[in-house]
């Protein structure tokens, strides 16, 4: 059984052609589903099972859009990229006046993020994705200590670059390992 990745944008929209030949078109699947469904109702038709009616159309017409149906695939698909939450993670530190710990504190928690397994480099991708890692990094943190060791923390979804130079309080989060400096004890 197949099921659309909600990662992927579809590259014709989200629409679904009924077999009138009409076009229902929304903002998103669960939208193009309602649509179809009110629709044969107004028209007094059986409504059947919309939403693998869509699925199934929407997989033909681009198959790039659809992945096995399973729990763990799903799971997995719905879960955000540890770029997408770093990239979350600075943006919601943009803009705002911050409060930065001395250059020997930031060294000595490099020191402890650079060894650690959870220090995971983001997939970068393209150079626009790496300038704009950069040029939020230079905003917040302006020329303050760096690391070319220190990537993103897969637990916390956190630019360790950034998190380091910033007066930060712990966080209560059994998964982190017992040596981190973010790690409330």
């Amino acid at each position: 059984m197949k099921d659309i990745n909600p990662n992927v944008h579809p590259k014709s929209g989200y629409k679904f052609q009924e077999a009138d030949q009409s076009w229902h078109v929304a903002d998103t699947w669960g939208g193009v589903v309602a649509r179809v469904t009110a629709y044969r109702r107004r028209r007094g038709v059986e409504i059947g099972n919309v939403h693998q009616e869509v699925i199934e159309q929407a997989c033909r017409r681009e198959p790039v859009l659809c992945t096995e149906a399973n729990a763990a695939t799903q799971t997995k698909l719905r879960e955000a990229s540890l770029k997408t939450r770093t990239l979350n993670y600075l943006n919601s530190l943009r803009g705002k006046q911050h409060s930065f710990v001395d250059d020997k504190l930031a060294r000595d928690r490099a020191a402890v993020c650079a060894g650690c397994p959870l220090n995971i480099p983001l997939n970068e991708g393209c150079s626009s994705c790496r300038e704009s890692l950069k040029a939020l990094r230079q905003d917040i943190i302006g020329d303050r200590h760096r690391d070319g060791r220190l990537n993103s923390c897969a637990i916390l979804g956190e630019d360790i670059q950034t998190a380091l130079s910033l007066d930060s309080q712990t966080v209560v989060n059994g998964e982190l390992p017992a040596h981190c400096w973010r790690r409330r004890s």
